[in-house]
């Protein structure tokens, strides 16, 4: 259905995920690298099939070839980040509509311009810390599905973010994904919602479990003291 509605960023993404979580439950190397090799010649197809993405990365390359038509998005994305600095032009101060799909795709960029370099960093730090203390939250859980679950939330995550910043700053070509709990869409933020709710729902169940085996602990301290 993805690839029929030509949303190969989101399919880029569970499949991404799809992968971190088969390695994640098997530990299996060779599986898992024959499965980005697949990957890899999916993505070829999907150059060599569809026009759209072979313009995505031609502007990907060099956005100035067509810098008022195909490449305009990656262009004016790069110009907000660079008018930006370090400190930004202030809040409310930039040119956020000038950039294509500011309020969404290109919510990276927006930021940049007005928060500078500094903040944008900030933002991403607080990702990391995000994902850190999912991670824990996966390596603590007590059964084999939670820790799967939490884990595929958080890769997921990770990689969204991973996505949008490298398509905004020219690391990668356009995706289309959006920036989680940012970029407007009433989907996105409805499906984020839900993700952080299960996370916190096993990060509680984690807590339980193991104010169960302190009390289990203290006594059996009691019956043989």
């Amino acid at each position: 259905m993805l690839l029929s509605q030509r949303d190969l960023g989101a399919l880029l993404l569970y499949f991404l995920t799809t992968v971190l979580m088969y390695f994640a439950a098997t530990s299996n190397w060779v599986v898992t690298l024959g499965g980005l090799g697949l990957g890899g010649a999916a993505a070829v197809i999907a150059y060599r099939a569809f026009p759209y993405v072979q313009t995505r990365v031609a502007i990907w390359k060099n956005p100035w070839i067509d810098p008022l038509e195909s490449g305009h998005q990656i262009v004016q994305a790069l110009i907000a980040i660079g008018s930006g600095g370090l400190f930004g032009m202030g809040l409310g101060l930039g040119r956020p509509r000038n950039i294509p799909l500011y309020h969404s795709d290109f919510i990276f960029a927006a930021i940049a311009e007005e928060f500078g370099l500094v903040l944008s960093i900030c933002l991403l730090a607080i990702y990391v810390l995000v994902i850190l203390r999912g991670m824990v939250v996966a390596m603590n859980a007590r059964t084999s599905f939670h820790s799967l679950a939490a884990f595929g939330i958080v890769a997921m995550l990770g990689l969204q973010t991973m996505l949008i910043v490298g398509g905004n700053t020219k690391l990668i070509p356009l995706t289309g994904v959006t920036l989680p709990l940012v970029s407007a869409g009433g989907s996105s933020l409805v499906s984020t919602f839900l993700s952080f709710g299960i996370l916190l729902g096993i990060s509680s169940l984690n807590a339980e479990d193991e104010a169960k085996d302190i009390e289990r602990m203290e006594l059996r301290e009691e019956v043989f003291s």
